[in-house]
């Protein structure tokens, strides 16, 4: 991916920068000196009191607790693309999400497709693609817990089921060829084959549902920071009336998970790239520019 992007000017990361409002700084600072005076008084009351033995009991009520200096103000983040860090920390926190993510959706190289960030982010940053929203997009971690909660419940109920039909079924747990397996389902061929893509599916549904609600709503903020940002975890899949709508287009662009578009689209970018780009003719809308970027994914997705 370095090899195609400039990691010092194409690669930046939204983060928030925790900032204090100054009249909350102010409303911090009077109710500490007001807090001061009040003790003063009180200890001069405490030390001038007569010594008449029935006053010795009596407590001097003190007066009504006001925010104290270490009492410091909720702070108000605001949001900033952050390139390349200069620090080692930060900068080994950066790199660690560049390389570990893989639809990249707070980086300013984000796959097409996700939903866009939540409208106090966007109304502080420019984004250098127009995401269009989306119904599915959770901005909090009680919204996201209610999407995926129950989906993935019925994701496991129906391992189960898929589980106990291909038990009774030698060739699922055998590595004889199928066509010398009897099988105990109708339609040998057909119900296999529909058994074993619908395993495959509802499984990789539930990993990726699964994930949302160990980071995000486990872990949360106050354990891994800006990596537990509800908005993050979007929908793996598309909808699959993308199908119907778009055929194959729409099976794999928009239907089908999208986690390893990116590094197919950057090599492509990259071998189109070495060949001259648009100027010679390889560009993305171009018929050949199109042809080759196919090519070299397929050559990734085989190697």
């Amino acid at each position: 991916m370095l090899f195609v992007h400039d990691g010092r000017a194409d690669v930046k990361r939204i983060e928030a920068v925790a900032t204090v409002k100054q009249k909350d700084k102010a409303t911090a600072e009077d109710g500490a000196a007001t807090n001061s005076k009040a003790n003063d008084r009180a200890y001069e009351a405490r030390t001038s009191r007569s010594d008449d033995p029935r006053t010795e009991n009596r407590q001097i009520s003190s007066p009504a607790s006001k925010p104290s200096a270490t009492d410091e103000p909720k702070p108000n983040p605001t949001y900033k693309w952050q390139s390349l860090p200069p620090t080692f920390l930060h900068r080994l926190h950066w790199i660690t999400e560049l390389f570990a993510s893989l639809r990249y959706p707070r980086w300013s190289i984000a796959i097409p497709g996700l939903p866009p960030p939540p409208p106090e982010i966007t109304s502080q940053l420019s984004l250098p693609h127009n995401p269009k929203p989306s119904p599915h997009s959770t901005t909090t971690r009680l919204q996201l817990l209610r999407h995926n909660l129950p989906k993935l419940l019925f994701l496991y109920l129906c391992l189960d089921i898929f589980k106990t039909l291909t038990t009774g079924d030698p060739y699922f747990w055998s590595l004889t060829p199928a066509a010398s397996i009897p099988s105990p389902l109708p339609f040998p061929r057909t119900t296999r084959t529909f058994l074993s893509a619908a395993y495959a599916y509802t499984a990789l549904q539930a990993i990726t549902t699964l994930a949302p609600l160990f980071y995000a709503c486990l872990l949360g903020p106050e354990t891994i920071g800006e990596w537990a940002w509800p908005w993050l975890y979007s929908p793996y899949f598309g909808d699959l009336r993308a199908v119907s709508r778009n055929g194959l287009a729409g099976a794999w662009g928009q239907w089908w998970h999208q986690l390893f578009r990116f590094a197919f689209e950057t090599m492509g970018e990259g071998a189109a790239g070495a060949l001259g780009g648009e100027a010679k003719g390889w560009g993305k809308r171009t018929k050949r520019g199109g042809v080759l970027r196919v090519v070299v994914a397929d050559r990734d997705l085989v190697v």
